[in-house]
C-alpha cells in the first residue's frame, strides 16, 4: 500500500497537483513514518503546495532521524527560517534558532538570524539567551572560538547597556572584553562610563 500511495503521489505531483500529492504522501507516511524517501517526497510536495506547517512537521521528523549533527542542525535551521519567513511566528523561530545552537555551535548563522529577528521584534531577552548559550558552548572550540567570543561578549555588553538597561551585567561583560582584548578602547571607555 505504501508503494501504491507513493506512486499515486508522484503521478499527482507530475500532473501539477502539489496539494493532492502532499495529502497522498502524508497518508503514505502514516504507514511508514520513518521512511526517509517518503519524508523527502512529502516535504517536496508540501513545499510546492506552500503547506508550511506540514513542512515543519516533516523537517522535525527528519531532524529526529538524523544522527549527524551538521545535517540535523541544517534541518532545524530550515525550520527556523520557515517559522520566521513563511508562518510569521517569530517566537517559534527563536526557539528553533536556539535549538540549532544546541545541536551545532559552528552554525553561527543561527545566532546572526536570531539577532536580526530580535532586532525586528524587540525580543532582547531572547537575544540575550542566544548570546549566553552560544558563549557557553564556544568554549569547546578552544582558541578557534576566541575571536567569535570577543564579538559576542561585545554585543552582549551593548545589549545589557543599551536595550536591557542592566548596567551591572553590562559592566561585567565589558570587563570580559577588556580582559580578552586589553587594547580595546571601547571596552575601557565603557568600563570608565559605568564606573
Amino acid at each position: 500500500r505504501f508503494r501504491r500511495l507513493t506512486e499515486l503521489g508522484t503521478q499527482l505531483q507530475a500532473n501539477g497537483d502539489a496539494a493532492a500529492a502532499a495529502d497522498v504522501f502524508h497518508q503514505a507516511l502514516e504507514l511508514r513514518p520513518e521512511s526517509r524517501s517518503g519524508l523527502a517526497r512529502a516535504l517536496g510536495a508540501s513545499q510546492a503546495a506552500e503547506q508550511w506547517r506540514r513542512c515543519l512537521n516533516v523537517l522535525g521528523r527528519l531532524a529526529k532521524l538524523e544522527e549527524d549533527s551538521a545535517k540535523r542542525s541544517k534541518f532545524v535551521l530550515t525550520m527556523a527560517t520557515l517559522a520566521r519567513d513563511e508562518l510569521n511566528e517569530p517566537a517559534e523561530a527563536m526557539e528553533y534558532f536556539s535549538t540549532v545552537v544546541d545541536i551545532d555551535i559552528r552554525r553561527l548563522e543561527a545566532v546572526e538570524a536570531a539577532a536580526a529577528l530580535a532586532a525586528q521584534t524587540g525580543d532582547w531577552v531572547g537575544l540575550e539567551a542566544i548570546y549566553r548559550k552560544t558563549l557557553a558552548k564556544l568554549g569547546v572550540l578552544g582558541d578557534a572560538g576566541r575571536p567569535i567570543m570577543l564579538v559576542l561578549w561585545r554585543k552582549l555588553a551593548g545589549l545589557y547597556e543599551k536595550r536591557l538597561m542592566l548596567l551591572n551585567e553590562a559592566k561585567t561583560a565589558w570587563g570580559v572584553v577588556a580582559r580578552m582584548a586589553p587594547e580595546d578602547e571601547e571596552a575601557r571607555s565603557a568600563l570608565k562610563r559605568l564606573g
